[in-house]
């Protein structure tokens, strides 16, 4: 059940091959001489490659409209067996973050366990502006590879309580492919989405256009450049 037999065949005495993607696959040797053939099969699942690190796309701590107050809070467990060194990294909105230094945050984690901070505001040091209002970058470093889990909530703050979103954290994403893709974007009288892009690499990056396509894959309006 998805093996794929036929990705691959070479006749050379010496070869090798690179999976690119992830998946179980069958792999035979033939052998032939004089006195007949024989062929010897296993089986060789390919996993993804370890991810480095994950964002939270919102992190936020601003005044809204009608007196409320928006807030990010973050929460974080350590799956693993052995301790976690967490680090987490702010980073602004609408700035260049590779010409500065940035504020980072650093805590360990053991076996286990979980550590909340109710505001933003206690894993960003040294930001002066009133308002934060960007991403968080999250890296863990464990002896067994293994990485840390988070959700974030981002609500406002009103006398008749709070209202919010769960945003889980999401790893990293190299784009190989030239194109990402999201879905479950959504505007109309009760839902609106809205779209942040970060670049997390020390290169410049020119050229992004965003097309949105409705559930028929046509483009929805201009494409934004």
């Amino acid at each position: 059940e998805g093996v794929d037999e036929d990705y691959y065949t070479s006749s050379e005495q010496n070869t090798s091959y690179q999976f690119t993607d992830p998946g179980r696959y069958r792999v035979s040797l033939t052998a032939i001489n004089c006195y007949g053939t024989n062929t010897a099969y296993q089986y060789v699942d390919i996993t993804p490659a370890p991810v480095s690190n994950f964002v939270v796309a919102a992190a936020i701590s601003s005044a809204g409209a009608n007196g409320t107050h928006w807030e990010s809070d973050f929460r974080f467990f350590n799956p693993c067996d052995d301790d976690l060194d967490v680090s987490l990294v702010y980073q602004p909105d609408n700035e260049d973050n590779t010409a500065k230094q940035l504020s980072t945050y650093p805590f360990p984690l053991a076996p286990n366990e979980t550590i909340v901070f109710p505001s933003v505001r206690e894993v960003v040091d040294g930001y002066e502006e009133e308002t934060i209002n960007g991403s968080i970058l999250i890296d863990s470093v464990s002896e067994s590879g293994c990485k840390v889990l988070s959700v974030s909530r981002t609500f406002n703050d009103t006398p008749n309580g709070t209202f919010g979103q769960f945003v889980r954290a999401v790893p990293v994403q190299s784009n190989d492919d030239g194109f990402l893709l999201l879905t479950g974007l959504a505007e109309n009288l009760y839902y609106r989405t809205n779209l942040s892009l970060a670049n997390l690499s020390d290169k410049y990056v020119d050229g992004v256009v965003i097309r949105v396509l409705n559930d028929a894959g046509e483009v929805i309006g201009d494409p934004v450049e």
